[in-house]
């Protein structure tokens, strides 16, 4: 399920040191937080890594190009069923 909309970086205050240059993973976090759920596990679908920590275990990577494919989207769905 999606929920919401992640606040952009340029806007986010107080971004602790461990996130600072790792703007997607900020975001995420900012927007945990905000929604009183830091708690929960999360995943976020991108095609750029360098936008968060490296070995992100939140991070499911797709190839930029092709986007969500059959083969990943089996994959995402294997890997969200591990967070219920």
């Amino acid at each position: 399920m999606i929920e919401g909309v992640t606040p952009k970086y340029s806007d986010l205050t107080n971004v602790p040191n461990t996130l600072v240059g790792y703007e997607r993973e900020a975001e995420c976090h900012a927007w945990l937080w905000a929604n009183d759920v830091p708690h929960l596990s999360w995943v976020a679908v991108d095609d750029r890594s360098w936008l968060y920590r490296p070995f992100c275990r939140s991070l499911f990577m797709v190839n930029g190009r092709t986007g969500l494919t059959p083969t990943s989207g089996s994959q995402l769905a294997s890997r969200l069923q591990c967070l219920l």
